[in-house]
């Protein structure tokens, strides 16, 4: 399996296969299922057919992407190869609602409240290889974090996740300098930054910030 399919197959995501619901609005958020293909859904009672993430998929939209607007990759290898890789681009938080956010409609308005007109460096994708590196993947963040911003000319990133260990690693590499929003569920209802999604949102101010 690709490295992409296995970054994004396991905890926290669980994105294993294209939601196989027959329904217009499918049941599976973002229309990806945690089951094995072939495996019968107890929701809907389809089994899903096709992998989540085809290598020739990704490709498309990486190139789509990049020929839009800026862009930026950021690699790191070992010497058992490519370990992890990461890309950016820039847009306004309009942008962001309408190509990441389609399928969460408050987060059109979220956004322009939060943000308004300004661009903002969004952190698309970061996935490590974990066959070649199983753990400490992360231990270059803010130093990607920076060499992306500076690419791109932004001083400020935004992203969503629900990777617990991106979380932490975000508050001891900024500090004060990071705000996370928390996902909308049981456990994030009593914090006071709350964003209308299922993940949580992100905010890196690197004015300022030591290099």
């Amino acid at each position: 399996m690709p490295v992409y399919q296995v970054a994004y197959a396991g905890n926290p995501w669980y994105e294993v296969s294209k939601c196989a619901d027959t329904e217009k609005t499918r049941r599976c958020a973002g229309g990806l299922s945690s089951l094995a293909l072939g495996q019968t859904c107890e929701i809907c009672g389809n089994s899903p057919s096709e992998a989540a993430y085809k290598a020739e998929e990704l490709i498309k939209t990486f190139k789509e992407v990049a020929e839009r607007r800026p862009s930026t990759w950021y690699t790191e290898e070992g010497e058992v190869g490519l370990t992890l890789a990461a890309f950016a681009w820039t847009a306004t938080p309009l942008v962001i609602a309408n190509e990441k956010y389609s399928d969460v409609p408050a987060m059109k308005d979220w956004l322009s409240d939060n943000f308004g007109s300004n661009n903002l460096l969004w952190l698309d994708e970061i996935f490590a290889d974990l066959e070649k590196s199983p753990s400490g993947n992360l231990a270059n963040f803010k130093q990607m974090c920076l060499t992306m911003a500076k690419s791109l000319e932004c001083q400020t990133i935004a992203f969503r996740t629900k990777n617990e260990r991106l979380l932490s690693s975000v508050k001891n590499n900024f500090g004060e300098k990071a705000t996370v929003y928390g996902r909308l569920s049981e456990t994030s209802k009593e914090q006071k930054l709350k964003v209308p999604d299922r993940r949580d949102f992100v905010v890196i101010d690197l004015d300022e910030v030591e290099q």
